[in-house]
């Protein structure tokens, strides 16, 4: 059935964004306290790669070790 398939797409997302809720608190925790930016352009870790800048908008670090593309 084509709904048990959704049904499996939705729990991988789930399971997904509750295994980085730990990493997320810990980084929101350390620029509290050290401070700095969460979301942020490539760029900004990575001054010398010119690959970083390009599509800044695109490629940011969520925290000091996640990359995100979209």
């Amino acid at each position: 059935m084509q709904g048990e398939h959704y049904t499996d797409m939705i729990r991988n997302a789930m399971q997904i964004k509750l295994a980085l809720v730990p990493y997320y608190y810990t980084e929101m925790s350390m620029i509290h306290m050290e401070g700095g930016a969460f979301y942020r352009p490539l760029f900004f870790d990575f001054p010398n790669d010119t690959n970083a800048y390009v599509n800044q908008t695109h490629n940011v670090m969520l925290g000091g070790s996640m990359k995100a593309s979209f």
